[in-house]
């Protein structure tokens, strides 16, 4: 099978504690070398894209050079989601890694730590995405729209990004466009996105019924840092565990009646785990 992209977890640990983010409730670690190139190796030719992340913060990983490197040599192309703390910490590195594709950084992390200083934050991004214009590409993410486009933290950070001589407009302008349309283009690699909030699944939220489609199993897969196989991103604590790829191959655990049973309902439009029967976010997919 091929996928549109993969998420691997190479981290479960952060440095922030955003009041977003539900955490997670398995044991905190970050994946050792060995581990992340096994995994690496079988996940890279099944997907264009690799997503350092599920939960955590990647950046976080003490050896995320060496990380990075393996996904060069086997050809994979990451895309990272970081809380942006740590840029500068790997400035060249993610500036000039052939297998970095896409940078996203969670502007929504400003308004999440009341005691965090906006200033040196919004100066640290603003610096890390003027100091080199042609590769990566740089998403600024915005995840609760209406609110944080409102927030005092997004103002700021916007104002800096306009008076830092980069974009042509006002802080106004920029939030009537995002209100408008979701997204803004700054310069050919450089993005603001926004997203509606949503709530992540948990077994103790309503059951929204066993009709409708994912397109997890299908366009994409999640591996935990343990090796927890899961159909998606958003199974933080690996409630709907396929399999582990230490103890089986990934061509095993996706050819097993579980995983068969997921992939085949969610094409017909009907959901049989209980977990993704909770998911609000699977709603998005019926609307399309």
């Amino acid at each position: 099978m091929k996928f549109r992209k993969i998420y691997l977890e190479i981290t479960n640990a952060c440095n922030l504690v955003c009041e977003f983010c539900p955490g997670t409730t398995r044991p905190i670690e970050h994946i050792d070398l060995g581990r992340a190139e096994r995994y690496i190796a079988t996940l890279a030719p099944l997907s264009g894209i690799l997503h350092l992340h599920i939960m955590g913060e990647p950046l976080h990983h003490p050896e995320f050079s060496s990380i990075l490197t393996l996904c060069a040599a086997h050809g994979a192309k990451v895309n990272l989601v970081t809380n942006g703390t740590l840029l500068s910490h790997h400035t060249a590195l993610l500036l000039n890694s052939p297998a970095i594709q896409q940078i996203s950084i969670s502007l929504h992390s400003l308004e999440a730590n009341a005691g965090q200083n906006v200033e040196p934050y919004t100066s640290r991004i603003i610096e890390f995405i003027f100091a080199q214009k042609i590769h990566p590409n740089i998403s600024l993410r915005l995840w609760n729209r209406e609110h944080s486009l409102n927030s005092p933290a997004t103002q700021f950070f916007l104002t800096a990004l306009c008076t830092s001589g980069h974009f042509n407009g006002t802080p106004d302008q920029m939030i009537r466009t995002l209100q408008a349309k979701g997204a803004l283009r700054i310069s050919d690699y450089l993005f603001i996105n926004t997203a509606e909030r949503f709530e992540w699944p948990n077994l103790e939220a309503p059951d929204l019924g066993e009709s409708g489609r994912c397109p997890g199993l299908n366009d994409q897969l999640a591996v935990l840092v343990d090796g927890t196989v899961v159909p998606c991103c958003l199974d933080r604590n690996g409630v709907t565990a396929l399999g582990n790829l230490e103890e089986q191959t990934l061509a095993e655990i996706l050819a097993a009646p579980r995983a068969q049973t997921m992939r085949d309902g969610f094409g017909r439009g009907h959901i049989t785990e209980p977990l993704c029967r909770r998911c609000t976010y699977r709603l998005r997919f019926d609307k399309k």
